[in-house]
């Protein structure tokens, strides 16, 4: 439904204020909200929403997360390409693609041979296809699902502790697990064509909302 995101998010931060609030007034004497600067709230953020390749671009050197977006670009290129080359043409180049990008940024192509960068190097691609399937999402239930995991990680920004992330990581992964499923079948369905033929027994082809 329109709007139907929105009000849910708006919902969830009242929720979370009140809650907060109430927390505050019941134990008045446990960790609550701190006031930090805002160099505090900018660092935090990225990190609650992109913990894990947030904490690869910054401990990784640049042409990581360059060759990253290349190879991200690169694999969408292949996919919507009206005729595929065979898949080992695309490793290859998606691998000169991130020995180039070394080369030029890191000073030294063999950098792709380093396990923990080529490690980081894959999360990152993932991140970066992540992020353009999300660009082409045009159904309402992934910006739900995106909208309720930014908001109940908003009471996170003052406090630390693994204990804290047991809720937001079940949203997350139901927003992960619909994003992927929405580019499967978004791929299998025709690649973004908003009508799939289907056939039926009877020989007629008729359309059917994807």
């Amino acid at each position: 439904h329109r709007g139907l995101a929105w009000k849910v998010g708006l919902g969830g931060i009242g929720a979370a204020a009140g809650f907060m609030a109430f927390r505050a007034a019941v134990l008045p004497f446990a960790p609550g909200i701190e006031h930090h600067a805002v160099s505090y709230y900018l660092g935090k953020a990225p990190f609650l929403l992109i913990s894990r390749p947030w904490t690869l671009m910054v401990s990784y050197d640049p042409w990581v997360s360059v060759a990253a977006v290349l190879c991200g670009v690169g694999v969408v290129a292949w996919v919507r390409a009206p005729r595929r080359l065979s898949a080992v043409w695309l490793a290859l180049g998606l691998i000169l693609a991130s020995g180039l990008t070394a080369q030029v940024i890191g000073g030294n192509f063999a950098l792709v041979t380093i396990p923990k960068q080529l490690g980081a190097l894959g999360t990152l691609t993932l991140f970066a296809l992540g992020l353009i399937a999300l660009a082409h999402v045009r159904v309402a239930w992934p910006w739900l699902l995106l909208t309720m995991a930014i908001v109940v990680n908003v009471p996170l920004l003052w406090v630390w502790g693994p204990h804290y992330f047991y809720w937001p990581a079940a949203i997350w992964a139901l927003f992960n697990a619909g994003l992927w499923h929405y580019a499967a079948t978004h791929f299998s369905l025709g690649e973004g064509r908003d009508e799939v033929p289907v056939h039926l027994d009877h020989g007629d082809d008729v359309h059917r909302d994807q």
